[in-house]
């Protein structure tokens, strides 16, 4: 089910789509933020605007990101046979997933100093320990960017990923 050894890439291939998984997920990103831009900004010209400036940003950021966390998990899988849709897609969905989950509740930098955040729904932190609400906020926030992580890894594996052409 997610073994799949008749699936072939090649260097380039592999090349272009990560570029490609970079430009996909930088427009999701992107969008992701339109709903928040309409009170901002008083017509869509100015909201394409400042999407067009930061589309940039946002591509480098979604690059360095592929670079550092996908790409490494992703020749692993290729060396070990992992080569189905289905296995990159959840190559792509947890990743994202436990990046921005760690991210969001302070796990790699520790305690939160005693701080408390109050969102619309309760309070996040409080004096520094993350609340159950705050954890479902922050597994929510992280299952959003891993839709899109899934996303970007279907787009990687269908650029990238060949059947052989039979020799006829």
């Amino acid at each position: 089910m997610f073994r799949d050894y008749t699936l072939q890439t090649t260097w380039r291939r592999a090349l272009v789509a990560l570029v490609g998984g970079a430009v996909v997920g930088a427009f999701c990103i992107l969008l992701m933020d339109v709903p928040f831009l309409v009170g901002v900004f008083d017509t869509p010209l100015e909201i394409a605007q400042y999407l067009t400036g930061e589309l940039v940003d946002t591509l480098i950021y979604v690059s360095a990101a592929l670079l550092i966390f996908f790409t490494p998990f992703l020749i692993f899988a290729n060396w070990f046979g992992f080569r189905t849709w289905l296995s990159s897609v959840l190559l792509g969905f947890s990743i994202p997933f436990v990046v921005v989950l760690m991210l969001n509740t302070e796990f790699l930098t520790g305690k939160n100093e005693g701080k408390s955040i109050h969102s619309n729904g309760g309070f996040e932190w409080i004096d520094g320990e993350l609340t159950l609400y705050g954890w479902s906020v922050a597994a929510q926030r992280s299952a959003l960017i891993a839709l899109v992580g899934a996303t970007v890894a279907l787009t990687i594996w269908r650029i990238a990923y060949r059947r052989p052409r039979p020799n006829a």
